[in-house]
């Protein structure tokens, strides 16, 4: 299984083409010398592969990094669906899209569903819903096809791209006047995970905050999980946060193990000593009885005393249980993050 970062990588090339390091480094979060490190090992996998263009350096994915990704059983998946990428336009042909549109009557205005491709004759055109809302403010909502994402950057690229694809037709078609068009205002999405065990159905749950899309942005809806039949019995969530964690918890979870694997020896040991206190605490309490009921005397004053030394091991197993304790929660934080 790939780590992470390496994952992220490969999914980039994947979905861009081609990249340079520096790229690569800035879509994927990372300084570029941790970025070449990773280059050189997915390279040396055949993962990936690096062309020269003499003043920079180019990567992309190779057939097996592709077949790899989509082989990678390992590598969960969200169905990414009802994806809605909100904008407001600012210049455009309404005399085309209302031509091309089909007529929708709103409360104050009206609205005109486009499909791209009977706008522009290309073979490379998404299928892909318009509704522009003719208002004193022209809007436009883009529905996107739905497809599935490893991680909420991932589904990122993939909209990204396809907003690209729906910019580039639509100055083809002349229905754009201006190369700065169009202004995103949010993106909202749904996110499905098929269950394993069964769940009632319609079962929603508030998550007490806004929902996020995968931009980081925050959505004027609160953000919920639910589980859905329509397509099978899935959990559902519009929140792109949600879905990130999810989709990376079994790495997480590798990296927390591997961590308490490497400190399992200081564990060992802590569990040891406290033995040792406990076997050595008990002994002395014995001693102490024994000795003061043969001497008959002070057999209050020697229960006493084994008393305090049950108090006095206690409290180092409380303070060794404290020190495990900052352990597991360092190991945690390190592990999640």
């Amino acid at each position: 299984m790939l780590k992470e970062k390496e994952q992220k990588i490969l999914e980039l090339l994947r979905q861009n083409g081609s990249l340079t390091t520096k790229q690569i480094a800035e879509k994927a979060n990372i300084s570029e010398s941790y970025t070449r490190k990773l280059l050189i090992k997915l390279r040396n996998e055949g993962l990936i592969e690096s062309v020269d263009l003499g003043v920079i350096k180019e990567h992309r994915i190779t057939k097996k990094g592709r077949l790899f990704l989509e082989k990678d059983d390992s590598i969960l998946k969200a169905r990414v669906h009802n994806i809605r990428v909100s904008c407001n336009v600012l210049h455009a042909d309404y005399e085309k899209i209302i031509e091309h549109g089909k007529r929708i009557r709103m409360n104050n205005w009206d609205a005109y569903l486009v499909n791209l491709r009977s706008l522009v004759n290309l073979s490379n055109v998404p299928d892909i819903r318009i509704r522009f809302n003719l208002a004193n403010k022209t809007t436009a909502i883009l529905y996107l096809k739905e497809f599935y994402a490893s991680s909420k950057w991932e589904a990122a690229t993939i909209i990204h791209n396809n907003f690209q694809k729906v910019r580039r037709a639509l100055q083809i078609a002349d229905i754009i006047l201006d190369e700065d068009w169009i202004k995103v205002k949010g993106i909202y999405g749904e996110y499905a995970f098929e269950l394993d065990s069964p769940l009632d159905p319609g079962h929603t749950i508030d998550l007490c905050r806004n929902a996020k899309d995968p931009l980081g942005n925050e959505l004027p809806v609160r953000a919920k999980v639910w589980v859905d039949e329509s397509q099978g019995l899935e959990v559902e969530t519009n929140d792109a946060d949600y879905t990130h964690n999810y989709l990376l918890m079994p790495e997480r979870v590798a990296r927390i193990e591997k961590v308490v694997v490497e400190n399992s020896q200081f564990f060992t040991t802590a569990r040891e000593l406290i033995r040792e206190m406990t076997d050595a605490n008990k002994a002395i309490s014995e001693s102490a009885k024994l000795l003061a009921e043969h001497t008959k005397s002070h057999v209050g004053y020697a229960q006493k005393m084994a008393e305090a030394g049950e108090y006095f091991v206690k409290g180092s197993r409380f303070m060794i249980f404290i020190l495990i304790l900052m352990l597991v929660l360092s190991i945690v934080k390190g592990g999640l993050l």
